[in-house]
């Protein structure tokens, strides 16, 4: 009688296991689940005065965000003074005119 060899069936199951999860993987990684659907942004937070970056969704607009540090919904897209080098929360919707730290103008394009 030909019995199937039980190593090569547990081969063909270890095989069958890697092809299931690289594409459950794959799925998630694709799904809102990853990193692949965010995009970092330098972020300042007016709550707790993080600065560092934050994985939005891509085409995020629903300003602020939530704050990587404290969470709370009080983080926006951080712009660089020209002048004295600090960051400065950018509201995409009432971009700032001057630096709150040194008072140079900041240009309209200079967000994020």
């Amino acid at each position: 009688m030909n019995r199937p060899d039980s190593g090569s069936a547990l081969k063909w199951g270890i095989v069958l296991a890697l092809v299931v999860l690289g594409a459950v993987l794959l799925v998630w990684r694709l799904g809102s689940g990853g990193r692949g659907s965010t995009a970092p942004v330098m972020v300042v937070c007016q709550a707790c005065e993080f600065q560092g970056m934050a994985h939005v969704p891509i085409c995020f607009d629903q300003w602020p965000c939530q704050c990587p540090k404290c969470k709370e919904r009080k983080a926006f897209p951080a712009t660089q003074c020209p002048r004295c080098g600090k960051l400065v929360p950018a509201d995409p919707k009432a971009p700032p005119t001057a630096c709150p730290h040194c008072k140079a103008p900041l240009a309209a394009d200079d967000g994020p």
